[in-house]
């Protein structure tokens, strides 16, 4: 009787000590340029309720030493959470069964070199370092005076979020296909910009002065499928983080259709100078 009245204790310690600690918060500075994945300063906080990033920044201040925060590239920022990192792998997971599927496709077609620069993109994506996200730059000052980017940390969206700051510029890569293999896009190259908006933008010479065809990130629903339909017009100026070279639209079939544009959903995620979490 004893033993299961100690037991029947234990288990209400344990509930209440899980309780208190609804979230947790876990913070990692990277400072190597050459190595963007290594952590030189890491710190986690538990949230017993739900707070905003403003109140997590403001612990950091008192941890973090006054140097290593000047140096910070907040617009380099990336707010995650260990929910949405499922979901994105998921994603992957299906992207690249759908890459499969297309270089059946056209094997069975007899395109062989497109077969062959489709499974090239599908072992690329499989390695993607990615890193889901809530929120791009997330700057202290703008957390605090627009509550739009003063994101509201909850349970609902994650046991574990994780907040990357980096104290260096991004280093934009080119990724995706070499323009010169078979069933390559000549006449569009993806870009995805710092606030994790995506587009299409023309580079022909009969198409460079159009303007690209752009997707908002949604902070809210951050892998919401989005089709070809919601583009808005834009111009691209500025710092990018990534551009992708993908598949030509002859290539894609019926099923497959909107694919270059699901894989920009995981692209923009790749992670800064690409970097390994």
């Amino acid at each position: 009787m004893r033993a299961s009245i100690g037991l029947l204790l234990i288990l209400l310690v344990s509930f209440s000590q899980f309780a208190a600690a609804q979230v947790k918060v876990n913070v990692y500075l990277h400072q190597n340029a050459e190595q963007p994945g290594a952590v030189t300063w890491q710190k986690s906080y538990e949230l017993s309720q739900s707070e905003r990033i403003s109140n997590v920044y403001e612990r950091i201040l008192n941890d973090l030493n006054a140097e290593d925060l000047a140096q910070i590239n907040w617009s380099a920022s990336r707010l995650s959470s260990d929910f949405l990192q499922a979901r994105l792998e998921r994603h992957r997971e299906r992207m690249v069964e759908k890459l499969d599927q297309l270089a059946r496709h056209w094997n069975r077609q007899d395109e062989q070199q497109v077969a062959d620069s489709i499974k090239r993109l599908a072992a690329q994506v499989s390695r993607w370092p990615l890193q889901a996200t809530y929120s791009f730059n997330l700057k202290p000052d703008q957390t605090r005076l627009i509550l739009q980017q003063n994101p509201l940390l909850t349970r609902a969206d994650g046991r574990v979020f994780n907040w990357h700051l980096y104290s260096f510029p991004h280093k934009a890569l080119t990724l995706g296909l070499p323009e010169d293999l078979a069933g390559v896009d000549s006449d569009f190259l993806w870009r995805a910009l710092p606030n994790g908006t995506v587009a299409k933008q023309p580079v022909a010479y009969y198409n460079q002065r159009l303007p690209a065809a752009c997707y908002q990130h949604d902070e809210r629903s951050p892998m919401q499928t989005v089709n070809a339909e919601q583009a808005e017009r834009c111009a691209i100026k500025g710092n990018l983080i990534h551009s992708v070279r993908l598949l030509s639209e002859h290539w894609l079939t019926d099923e497959t259709k909107q694919l270059d544009l699901e894989l920009m959903l995981l692209a923009k995620f790749i992670l800064p100078n690409g970097a390994q979490s």
